[in-house]
């Protein structure tokens, strides 16, 4: 019935109003505004530490960002709609008496029952939302939104909390308690390995006009290739990078990981990598490497690899940098080194919730960001749970280029066993080359959880000589979080404590905090104090301190350094340094910062590095720095222009050295990747090579077996829904998508979006799929769509007489599975409607809290919903009264 009054209803409009045909689902009344695709910027959308949107459409207009009101109000879960046939937006914000009203037409907007008109300009209807300046939208609401166009992200601010902050501190909370929370309810998409697939390129090559050794000038050539793809049914990565004199450095890597740990047969390992690998390091032995070597374990993929710190390591091009944040709190930077690898290493973790984000810039003005979560209660072996790692790589080597020197061999077997809720034992063994001998560790920890404290105690002994234990404590009270160290050595060497003067203790506290936001910002604060006691009789005592800020897209922070020795002995001379970081983004324009500086034994700026980016025009970046180093005596200075889009990106720079002189270079960036389906290549200027990619297929599912099947028909124009985001990559003629840059090994629930489907009682046939995509990697996902069926009818109530409509009785429909798909209630008049039904089988009856409420005897229905869409109307249900 809904569907023929429905068509019926259009047709009337379209013969009645041809302007409203002409325009779709919008009116003459507000203008339509037809933006090309070309003029959408696409940024991630933040609340506090969550991601909500990696792919939110906006439009730059005079200096400011336009950006959808109804996407932005759904995915903050603020109760505000939009109605495009009105050019109408309405709702309430957290409390339904703060009502919200804007009237396009009428030019005005009601906020809280107060009038006001605005500028029409700021404000543009389009055919897929509202699109309403980010600026006006922070005036109308106590809701902030920070606009940074060069980090592609926009951060929402609430003045109060929002029901969807809350809901997430909830989790969060249930996360530190227990050490997780799945949010899945799509089914996850099996990604198979093949023999070659693949594969996704990025490369890089540089130009450059240097002063040459003894000089004058000369030409100097720069590049680099990163590929990775499926080889012999393995994940493969290769890195080269070299010169005009041949190669410099390289790194080669195959390897499988599955985070349901069904690798290698019975060991149930979730880890297999040969190559260049990731050493994680071992408490008091030694430190985090990579190298080539090989890994086995079957410890979670997402679990920290020590559990008071973290070590990051990723893939980085040439050129670009790196940003390590602890939520809004900037911690690091660090540029491309030769391998094409960024690592931040032993990173401290606070008790609790740890949420790490790494920002990546391009010097095309590309922007990757990769989000970690770490808690220190997850290092905690469940109960039962037998985990293993064995793990060997020799830093010091590699097949062309170079490795990383002074680095020694080394390779460790590591076991770990849950024996309570609370407790859980790990040992291990070590081998590792020193500069004396080699050395073997055997290796025991302890780990525990009470309530408000964990507690960890490692005991090493040295075949060779030696011993050394350490004992940890953590908790958190209030908004203090505290930690308590103490170590002591017999005779103990290690990468970590080499020989020489040996130490014979170290005590350290870390206390950390972050002051509320009153007038300022949330400002954390992290204080550290360790004392080192030497067998000679000395003592260095070295104090730390880290203070930082963030606001509106700003980060700030100051770290120093104090080491000063006492005791016995030979003493050295006091120190002291800092280091002053400044990022980030502000609107259009750019900054970042550093200035190294010491305070003693004299007070001087060490060096000083400043660099800003602007955009200007479509796809154009300028850029211009200047560093300064002091211990040299050189100032350099540079200037660039940079190319973002296209298929081909550019950088080229100018450069003047106080020492060197002028110079010149110029950068170019390709990434090619192979497509999903029809074999054939695309490019384009951002990287490709360290991420995954989907292609979509949508189809109109006949027959209903979830297969596109000779002669059903392709979907074009559908969209997909990104983590619940909408995206404005659309199908083509063939119903095909491709979907790229999905940061590789985090989960991506995708769907079809049924806004974009053209007959609006298609559905999709599945509510959506979870994807964990894999570097060089397209993971094709066929999207089945039917045509939905419909049922209606009157709810009746046997009376002496004559039957009754009855309202408000609810009904269920439940498929073959026992599964209930849907509920609907009656009206007032007793009639129902179910709409946007699956095809199937099910069964319709009265809820059994219906039947009991309305104490009657109730039928149930078995129905039949026929893939071309069925419509039953009139299935009335007639409640006689229950006598027994």
């Amino acid at each position: 019935m809904t569907r023929l009054l429905g068509s019926a209803m259009v047709a009337a409009l379209l013969a009645c109003c041809p302007s409203f045909a002409s325009a779709g689902d919008v009116p003459s009344g507000p203008t339509v505004v037809e933006r090309p695709e070309s003029d959408v910027v696409l940024l991630r959308l933040r609340l506090d530490q969550a991601t909500l949107a990696d792919t939110l459409p906006t439009y730059e207009n005079r200096g400011s960002v336009l950006v959808p009101l109804g996407e932005i109000c759904r995915l903050l879960g603020l109760g505000i709609s939009v109605e495009l046939a009105r050019g109408f937006a309405s709702g309430f914000f957290i409390q339904e008496r703060r009502r919200f009203a804007l009237d396009l037409v009428a030019r005005t907007v009601l906020v809280d029952g107060k009038a006001k008109r605005f500028d029409l300009t700021r404000i543009e209807l389009h055919r897929d939302d509202i699109y309403v300046d980010a600026t006006l939208l922070s005036e109308w609401l106590p809701l902030h939104l920070d606009v940074d166009l060069l980090a592609s992200a926009i951060t929402a601010r609430p003045e109060e909390k929002l029901p969807l902050q809350l809901r997430l501190e909830r989790e969060q909370k249930l996360t530190s308690l227990v050490g997780g929370v799945d949010r899945a309810v799509y089914p996850r998409f099996k990604l198979p390995y093949r023999l070659l697939d693949g594969p996704f390129i990025d490369q890089a090559l540089r130009l450059s006009r240097v002063a040459a050794p003894g000089g004058g000038q000369r030409n100097a050539l720069e590049y680099s290739t990163y590929a990775t793809g499926d080889v012999l049914f393995m994940e493969g990565s290769a890195f080269v990078s070299g010169t005009q004199q041949g190669v410099a450095d390289s790194r080669f890597s195959l390897g499988r990981k599955d985070p349901d740990g069904r690798l290698l047969g019975p060991l149930g390992a979730r880890e297999v990598s040969v190559g260049d690998v990731f050493h994680p390091g071992m408490d008091l032995i030694a430190a985090p490497t990579s190298g080539p070597g090989l890994v086995i374990s079957n410890f979670p993929l997402d679990l920290q690899s020590q559990f008071d710190r973290q070590s990051f390591r990723g893939d980085l091009p040439p050129g670009w940098e790196a940003e390590l944040y602890r939520g809004a709190e900037l911690l690091a930077f660090a540029q491309a080194r030769p391998d094409g690898l960024y690592e931040f290493l032993d990173v401290p973790l606070l008790f609790g919730l740890n949420v790490f984000h790494v920002e990546l810039y391009g010097p095309q003005g590309q922007h990757r960001s990769e989000t970690r979560r770490f808690n220190v209660l997850d290092t905690l072996t469940p109960k039962g749970r037998l985990y293993y790692r064995l793990a060997g790589d020799d830093p010091g080597s590699r097949l062309l280029g170079t490795g990383l020197p002074g680095a020694e061999a080394r390779s460790s077997v590591e076991v770990s066993a849950g024996l309570a809720k609370n407790l859980s034992l790990s040992m291990g063994v070590a081998s590792l080359g020193l500069q004396d001998r080699q050395h073997t560790y055997g290796k025991a920890a302890l780990r525990a959880y009470w309530g408000f404290l964990f507690a960890n105690v490692d005991f090493v002994i040295d075949r060779g000589g030696g011993s050394a234990w350490q004992g940890t404590a953590l908790s958190r009270l209030g908004a203090f979080g505290l930690q308590v160290q103490h170590a002591e050595f017999d005779r103990f060497v290690s990468e970590l404590y080499p020989s020489g003067e040996l130490l014979l203790s170290r005590t350290a506290i870390r206390l950390d905090a972050a002051i509320p936001e009153t007038l300022l910002p949330t400002i954390p604060i992290l204080f550290e104090l360790r004392q080192d006691r030497f067998a000679g009789g000395q003592r260095v005592t070295s104090i730390s301190g880290r203070v930082s800020a963030f606001r509106r897209g700003l980060a700030i922070a100051n770290q120093m350094n104090w080491n000063y020795t006492s005791g016995f002995g030979p003493l050295a001379a006091s120190t002291g340094s800092g280091q002053l970081l400044v990022s980030k983004f502000l609107q259009r324009f750019a900054v970042r910062g550093e200035i190294a500086y010491a305070v003693k034994p004299g007070a001087a700026i060490t060096s000083v590095a400043l660099t800003g980016e602007k955009r200007v025009g479509e796809g154009l970046l300028l850029s211009a720095g200047v560093n300064r180093i002091n211990s040299s005596g050189d100032t350099r200075f540079l200037a660039g222009v940079s190319r973002t889009d296209g298929p081909i990106g550019y950088t080229v720079t100018a450069e003047y050295s106080s020492l060197k002189g002028l110079g010149a270079s110029a950068l170019l960036s390709l990434s090619v990747g192979r497509d999903g389906r029809g074999g054939g290549w695309f490019t384009q200027a951002r990287p490709l090579a360290g991420s995954g990619a989907v292609s979509g297929r949508a189809f109109l599912d006949a027959n209903g077996n979830g297969l596109m099947d000779t002669g059903e028909q392709a979907i074009a124009g559908a969209g997909f829904l990104v983590n619940g985001a909408g995206s404005l990559i659309r199908t083509s003629a063939r119903g095909e998508a491709l979907l790229p840059n999905l940061s590789p090994y985090q989960d991506f629930d995708l769907a079809v979006a049924p806004s974009t489907l053209e007959d609006p009682f298609w559905i999709p046939a599945v509510a959506g799929v979870r994807v964990s995509p894999r570097p060089g990697k397209v993971a094709r996902v066929d999207f089945p769509v039917v045509v939905s069926g419909e049922i209606s009818g009157t709810v009746y109530l046997r009376g002496i007489g004559k039957d009754q409509q009855a309202s408000g009785v609810e009904l269920e429909l439940v498929d073959q599975h026992g599964v209930v798909r849907q509920k609907a209630r009656s009206g007032y008049d007793g009639f129902y409607d179910i709409a946007a039904i699956v095809p199937g089988k099910y069964t319709l009856s009265v809820t059994a809290a219906s039947v009991v409420r309305l104490r009657v005897s109730a039928p149930s229905l078995a129905v039949t919903i026929a893939s071309s869409g069925t419509v039953l109307d009139g299935i009335d249900f007639v409640l006689p009264a229950n006598v027994s």
